[in-house]
């Protein structure tokens, strides 16, 4: 969930007004309830600590009046900011009910029977790094240093590892990164869908089934070998398919559809998600125990508006991989660099190629003015095709914008036929289409 601005005027009743601190780590502590001693570390510009119940939270607390994600505390540039996150019982700065505020050291908050007191760490701040790289992904934003730091520690493992963020934000980009920097990159590194996958279908594409000739499909699961298999949006999975997502995870094993044989598997899970997978749970449409198994751990990517100093060497690669000759006007640069940019990098990929196409540099907000119209959730690739112009030419658009919406819709079919017909393999996806790897996971993820 999307921290609220405290800058808002409901905010900043609520907002302590002592000077807060403005550099360095802190540490939150429990200092009364149950769970007193527990401690954790908020880095200097490290993202969010999460508060509550849930296996997602780095700051566990085991009372059940508290929400599974409770508040999140963050140190930012102004001070220590705690938010609480829709809780349903609160979080309270003395005896006001906050929806956050800035704290200072020895500040104390109550959540539920527990209460945390901000401290000073050990020592110093470490010195921040001036950028970070993890495979194909670099940063020069504090926030997402951590984030690559943290990633380089985890590759190598076998733990799986739950990517939150906005949509648009290189999960599944990060998600390959994590493949490539540990010991299964000679392996391949495939991708479920769980989006864009019809329900029906689902379950073959993970698992496999027995063809009616006796012959046998291997699903995704299996082809990603000694491998990785990201798992996107598994919130969309039947309930029926988690069941056995778990005791494929649990066991080492999947079983084809019509073949009772079970095979052995080891790819390394990893997820990526834009929804609050706490909350499915919550709601009972996300079952519990799988949530827990694939939460070894979490990481958490910050929207581009969170990370700005990115947004201009984002902006001239993409100009560069695109065909753009020279650099990137400035006029255009700076405009982008004052965008907040709701769509993160795959609106940011779209206004550097329509400018590229269309020669409209001046439209950084089409992807939020653009009209979609409503297609039926079982409408195949093949049938949009079929009555793309017709549809586009209904709508009556100026030239410019009809000939996007026809070139997006021919995009996505082809994506999905290249996906379907490679088993989900991305990579042997873009060698049958004769694209660049690269290239094709971003036409993929602006689709999305």
């Amino acid at each position: 969930m999307p921290l609220r601005d405290p800058s808002d005027a409901e905010t900043r009743r609520h907002t302590t007004t002592a000077e807060p601190p403005r550099q360095g780590s802190v540490d939150l502590v429990v200092v009364e309830g149950p769970d007193a001693g527990k401690r954790v570390t908020v880095e200097a510009a490290g993202g969010r600590v999460l508060v509550g119940k849930s296996e997602a939270c780095e700051l566990r607390l085991v009372d059940p009046t508290i929400s599974r994600r409770h508040a999140s505390v963050e140190v930012t540039p102004t001070g220590v900011l705690v938010t609480d996150l829709e809780s349903t019982n609160g979080t309270f700065l003395g005896d006001v009910r906050i929806v956050a505020a800035y704290l200072v050291r020895g500040s104390r908050l109550r959540i539920g029977p527990a209460v945390l007191e901000v401290q000073a760490t050990g020592g110093p701040p470490a010195k921040a790094k001036r950028a970070a790289a993890l495979g194909r992904m670099a940063s020069g934003s504090p926030r997402m240093i951590n984030v690559l730091a943290l990633c380089e520690k985890l590759a190598p493992s076998a733990v799986p590892i739950v990517l939150e963020g906005e949509t648009g934000t290189g999960k599944e980009l990060l998600a390959e990164s994590i493949h490539e920097a540990s010991g299964r990159a000679a392996h391949p590194f495939v991708v479920l869908d769980c989006r864009t996958t019809p329900r029906e279908l689902v379950e073959s594409y993970l698992f496999g089934e027995q063809r009616p000739d006796g012959t046998f499909r291997a699903g995704i699961f299996e082809q990603a070998g000694d491998g990785s298999l990201l798992i996107d949006e598994p919130g969309d999975l039947p309930d029926d398919v988690q069941a056995k997502l778990l005791r494929a995870i649990d066991k080492g094993v999947v079983q084809r559809i019509g073949d009772p044989r079970p095979v052995r598997v080891n790819a390394r899970i990893l997820v990526a998600t834009s929804r609050d997978l706490d909350k499915l749970v919550e709601e009972g449409k996300f079952r519990e125990d799988l949530y827990h198994r694939l939460a070894g751990a979490r990481i958490e990517l910050p929207p581009l508006r969170k990370r700005r100093e990115d947004i201009g060497p984002l902006a001239g690669e993409l100009w560069t991989e695109m065909g753009g000759k020279g650099l990137l006007p400035d006029e255009f640069l700076e405009r982008y660099e004052a965008y907040d940019w709701p769509g993160n990098v795959r609106e940011l990929e779209r206004a550097i190629e329509r400018f590229l196409l269309l020669g409209d540099g001046v439209s950084l907000l089409v992807s939020r003015t653009h009209r979609h119209v409503a297609r039926p959730a079982d409408e195949g690739a093949g049938a949009r095709g079929g009555d793309v112009l017709a549809r586009v030419l209904a709508e009556d658009l100026g030239y410019s914008e009809a000939r996007g919406r026809v070139l997006e819709e021919f995009e996505r079919a082809y994506l999905e036929k290249a996906l379907a017909e490679s088993g989900g393999n991305v990579g042997a996806a873009a060698a049958k289409s004769g694209i660049a790897r690269r290239h094709f996971q971003r036409l993929r993820a602006r689709q999305r």
